[in-house]
């Protein structure tokens, strides 16, 4: 792997943050709603994650469509010091939802199921090629429950009770981000500089789509669907140790042109970074048992934050490329 050096520019301005539930400017332009009783959902990457955002790991968030504002679910779950996670998919013949996690850097070498209600995740294997230790990038459920991945250049089947892939063909390569149309049954990437690609699992075969405008160099890193045909992705954002998250999401109609930012991941006053996006029930927060009180209800009262800013070059490094 080569590790990528980047400069970033960083300009911190003073700022207000209006009441909760207040769309903020970054997506005052128009926002989308997510079908009746769908939620998103992503789960946070400390690995890549500024040092004041981090999450305890594989920490699930249920997230506000309009304005990528989370809720933690759960408090996060410890497998075999995993500090990121990826690719997260449902598969619909069952409701469990899976997912890839990574014990350093970008390559995913463990499925898990997620609980989306209690935010708990369980390692179902360690990801082999029928012999040897082995790792996936993406990963896409299709409508029959037929697993398959993305990895190194390759399509493959992923056995999701062993964790076993097996080749199928050659197909994208720097792709991190890999759905199932979950009303058509078709399967589409994202590379990683915002090609958008359909996915013939059969032979690996792939047909651009388009290019998304908003994204420049690396900078794609997950995909979800939703039942009305829209797209729900994570956009990498450099930040001051690492990197944060945008949402954003665009049309299957109009890929390049329909793209809507929602507004950048945020967690209380934190900004983690997530590359693990995906669609489930609708999100029900736990009440208080003594009262009934809602924890998930909007403060009432104002939250003012003020940044000093200031403009300074930072070296960022990551490790990206194989």
């Amino acid at each position: 792997m080569n590790l990528r050096t980047r400069t970033t520019l960083l300009t911190a301005v003073v700022g207000v943050l209006a009441l909760t539930g207040v769309a903020t400017a970054a997506n005052a332009a128009g926002t989308r709603t997510l079908p009746d009783g769908n939620s998103l959902y992503a789960i946070t990457c400390p690995y890549y994650s500024d040092d004041a955002a981090q999450t305890p790991n594989n920490q699930v968030l249920a997230l506000d469509e309009h304005t990528a504002v989370a809720t933690a679910v759960g408090s996060g779950t410890e497998i075999d010091g995993s500090t990121c996670a990826g690719s997260p998919a449902v598969d619909p013949t069952t409701g469990i939802v899976y997912a890839l996690v990574a014990v350093d850097d970008y390559d995913f070498p463990i499925l898990v199921t997620v609980n989306l209600v209690t935010g708990v995740s369980s390692k179902v294997a360690d990801i082999t090629d029928g012999t040897d230790p082995f790792s996936a990038q993406a990963l896409a459920i299709g409508l029959d429950g037929s697993a398959y991945a993305l990895s190194g250049g390759d399509l493959y089947s992923l056995n999701l009770t062993d964790g076993v892939m097996t080749f199928i063909a050659s197909s994208l390569v720097d792709t991190w981000g890999f759905v199932s149309d979950p009303v058509s049954g078709l399967f589409y990437a994202i590379d990683e500089v915002g090609e958008v690609f359909e996915v013939d699992v059969t032979d690996g075969t792939f047909t651009s789509l388009g290019q998304l405008p908003f994204i420049v160099s690396d900078e794609a890193y997950s995909l979800t669907m939703d039942s009305n045909s829209v797209f729900w992705m994570g956009r990498d954002v450099d930040s001051v140790d690492e990197y944060t998250m945008e949402l954003w999401s665009f049309t299957l109609v109009d890929p390049a042109g329909s793209g809507l930012l929602s507004g950048e991941l945020t967690l209380g006053a934190k900004l983690p970074y997530s590359e693990a996006l995906v669609i489930g029930p609708k999100y029900v927060a736990p009440a208080l048992a003594s009262t009934g009180v809602d924890l998930a209800a909007p403060i009432s009262a104002g939250i003012v934050l003020l940044a000093v800013g200031a403009g300074f070059a930072v070296m960022a490094r990551r490790r990206r490329n194989a």
